[in-house]
């Protein structure tokens, strides 16, 4: 123990060494009480990575600096996206911010500046025309904004022509997430069914002269999907004039602005480098979402005690652990160390254990306990000369060898404390050492 036979005090007072047979047991009772390793289960606990371990704490703290950065560059790189954007299409300026509260434009009407796109015909399509994988583009439907009537009917913004008793019609957009809320306009003349990827999720007959703007239900939400979204009409006018206009808006709080007007305007206008990079990043982001740190614990064999309690201790005559001496009273450094009497608290968490190992641990690596620092640097140096500044690193005593050079086996060792324990640090301290650094090749004479 720190560089000193000890074990040899077993069975009689040290031969070479102050160390008593006393002294021996009184180290051995910091130890007394302990169960013995056994098979399977025994002795093993889960250990480690909990909410409060600090090594998880760390971990959580650079994993979320690293998701805040990420976000940071996507920022950036969004805000030049929406800059481009607004500059092919004015119409979106102001519609980028989720900080103004208006709503963003999933399906534009005949009002908007920009009404979407959608595809119909006049003719009866096939029974499967509702359905969420039938694609009116491969049907050589006709392609026209929206706002659907005959010129001139009142409360309706005409953009394509309609002039005949049925219109069938497929519009699309997109969705990163699934909003809370949408908001609806809708006009028609006359009866209309709406389908939402592939399911009626609005029925009206009669006629809507002017449009109505309202909260989509909960019928409407339920059948959104992210990715694309896919809505159907059947219009069937039997009086009078044609009519039929929808729309979808969405509140910018939804937080998939730049996905939407990106779909919407097919990117036109922005740097490719750009999209690449924002897509990167948000790929890097939802990886790094993924790997988010959680709280692990690890099966540990550990040393456990019976009680708080440690039962009672002799000394063991000439070794013999059936012939039992006198009673250890005290747990006690040996005196060639100082001869401290340790006395454990036991912890207030309730394990059993008497805390006389944590009172000999922490008396180990006091800075005023020179020994334990003194007899590691010897080892460290013995590791990179060969040779440590004490021949003997298992014993410093009297039948060992006197350091070669002691003042700096005092200095190394102080530095080792001052240096928080580290060893990498006096690795480093060494091997920069002009000492360290001289060649070993002898010179010849002359």
């Amino acid at each position: 123990m720190l560089g000193m036979t000890v074990g040899c005090a077993r069975c009689h007072d040290h031969k070479g060494d102050p160390i008593s047979q006393e002294d021996y047991y009184s180290m051995m009772a910091f130890f007394r009480g302990m169960k013995q390793p056994g098979k399977g289960g025994a002795n093993i606990e889960k250990v480690g990575g909990g909410e409060g371990d600090a090594g998880y704490q760390a971990a959580l703290r650079k994993h979320d600096q690293d998701g805040e950065r990420f976000k940071v560059e996507l920022k950036g790189a969004e805000t030049e996206i929406g800059q481009q954007l607004v500059k092919a299409f004015p119409s979106l300026k102001g519609r980028l911010s989720s900080s103004n509260g208006e709503f963003l434009v999933l399906l534009g009407d005949g009002r908007e500046s920009s009404p979407s796109q959608w595809f119909y015909t006049t003719s009866k399509p096939g029974d499967n025309w509702s359905a969420v994988n039938f694609r009116a583009e491969n049907e050589k439907w006709k392609k026209g904004s929206a706002g659907f009537g005959k010129a001139g009917t009142p409360g309706i913004k005409v953009n394509t022509q309609w002039a005949t008793k049925e219109l069938w019609a497929q519009g699309t957009f997109l969705l990163e997430s699934i909003p809370k809320k949408l908001r609806l306009s809708l006009i028609h003349d006359e009866d209309v069914d709406l389908y939402l990827n592939g399911q009626l999720v609005l029925k009206r007959t009669g006629v809507l002269p002017a449009y109505r703007d309202f909260d989509a239900d909960k019928k409407f939400l339920s059948a959104l999907q992210t990715g694309r979204n896919v809505v159907t009409v059947h219009v069937r006018q039997t009086n009078g004039g044609q009519s039929f206009d929808f729309g979808i808006k969405a509140h910018q709080g939804d937080k998939f602005t730049m996905d939407v007007a990106l779909a919407m305007s097919k990117a036109k206008g922005v740097d490719k480098a750009l999209l690449d990079k924002r897509k990167k990043l948000k790929e890097q982001i939802a990886r790094h979402a993924q790997q988010r740190p959680k709280p692990t614990s690890v099966d540990a064999q550990v040393v456990q005690e019976h009680s708080k309690t440690p039962p009672a201790l002799h000394v063991h005559q000439r070794g013999n652990p059936h012939v039992k001496g006198d009673k250890v009273m005290i747990t006690r450094i040996p005196s060639i160390f100082g001869g401290q009497e340790l006395e454990g608290t036991p912890p207030a968490h309730g394990r059993n254990t008497s805390g006389r190992r944590l009172a000999l641990a922490q008396w180990i690596i006091k800075p005023d306990n020179p020994r334990t620092s003194r007899v590691i640097m010897n080892r460290l140096w013995q590791h990179h000369f060969g040779r440590g500044i004490c021949a003997t690193p298992n014993d410093f005593g009297y039948l060992g060898e006197r350091p070669s050079h002691p003042v700096l086996l005092d200095w190394l060792a102080t530095e080792l404390v001052t240096k928080k324990w580290s060893l990498k640090e006096m690795h480093k301290v060494i091997m920069l050492s002009q000492a360290y650094q001289m060649s070993s090749r002898g010179q010849t004479a002359g």
